[in-house]
């Protein structure tokens, strides 16, 4: 018995030695390869900064281990990210001939789905009739995050598909999706403004969607948005009308004043919040009177946001939150109260 226990013991000590010795030698691998993608990068950096200085005796070699192509991908990233003008084209030049386009084009069928996503965001920089196709085919790619990169890199290079067909094809709105949507609606509105103003104002639509289309669009500065929106405020509840209030307020026109004061009144504690906030941005002081009676809103959001409102109409609200603070309700007095600290803790930073 005691022969089979040390026998035992011995073939445990044997299994955790090799595990030790396993564990050295991947270390060490893992190490040596480190150093040597150190190395390479260190050298391709110094080659590609004498290139950018017109150093024609330099160039990236020709021919090089697949490592080293990879680690060049790695750099067209950091660095076309970084550089713009001359400099940016100059770049675009050495590493499409050091190969880089032909590799990012192939990682955009690569089964790890990050790299693919990498691929299709880094070959905007690369633009070439060989580059758009192999974009349009990724936009069928399995991820949704590498349909929305592909996409992206498109619109940048101008060769995206029609909004319309975009969004069936990615099924933008379907989902809760990343904001990548939202950026390449942002990028095509200059060319589709009206059709992403369509669909913000369709009520068939996933309201995901339009919330999309309308934030995306909520930078332009254009009488038919203030409209679009205003409807949508005016006419949806939930969430939709709060975001359609909310972009109200960044719009930055006035004449809005009687949507927002609407806000102020709805049942929807997300609306009032919204509807604050949009009064406090555009400074609309007629509505002081409606934000002095939120500071007693059953919503804490609403009383905070409320006061904040006060708190940058200048000195009527700021009345208005020294009085209430005197001698409101003991709820209305503490956001009137938590408003005027905030506001001269920020004054004096």
């Amino acid at each position: 018995m005691l022969i089979a226990v040390w026998i035992v013991s011995i073939g445990f000590m044997l299994i955790s030695l090799s595990a030790m010795a396993v564990l050295i030698i991947v270390r060490a691998v893992t190490a040596a390869r480190s150093m040597r993608q150190a190395e390479w990068r260190a050298e391709a950096l110094e080659r590609i900064f004498k290139m950018l200085a017109e150093d024609s005796t330099v160039q990236l070699p020709a021919r090089t281990p697949r490592g080293y192509t990879r680690l060049l991908t790695g750099l067209a990233s950091d660095l076309l990210a970084l550089l713009r003008g001359l400099e940016h084209g100059q770049l675009v030049e050495i590493f499409q001939a050091a190969g880089v386009r032909e590799i990012l084009i192939g990682d955009l069928r690569h089964w790890n789905a990050r790299l693919a996503q990498a691929a299709a965001e880094n070959l905007r920089h690369f633009r070439s009739p060989e580059s758009v196709a192999a974009l349009r085919q990724t936009l069928t790619h399995r991820t949704p995050e590498v349909r929305l990169a592909a996409a992206l890199s498109l619109a940048e290079m101008k060769e995206a598909p029609p909004v319309e067909e975009l969004v069936r094809i990615l099924d933008i709105g379907s989902a809760e999706q990343s904001r990548l949507a939202v950026e390449l609606f942002r990028r095509l509105a200059h060319r589709e403004f009206e059709t992403i103003l369509a669909i913000a104002a369709d009520r068939s639509r996933p309201a995901l969607l339009r919330l999309m289309a309308l934030e995306a669009l909520a930078e332009q500065r254009d009488p038919r948005l203030v409209a679009v929106t205003s409807a949508i405020a005016r006419d949806e509840t939930g969430d939709i009308a709060s975001q359609a209030v909310r972009f109200l307020g960044a719009l930055g026109d006035r004449s809005v004043a009687p949507i927002i004061s609407a806000g102020l009144q709805s049942a929807d504690w997300r609306v009032r919040v919204q509807a604050a906030t949009a009064a406090g941005r555009l400074g609309l002081g007629e509505l002081s009177e409606q934000l002095t009676e939120l500071l007693d809103d059953d919503a804490w959001w609403v009383r905070h946001r409320a006061g904040e409102a006060l708190g940058s109409l200048r000195e009527g609200g700021i009345e208005q939150l020294r009085a209430v603070s005197a001698g409101g309700e003991d709820r209305s007095r503490r956001a009137a109260s938590l408003a005027l600290d905030t506001r001269s803790v920020v004054a004096r930073g």
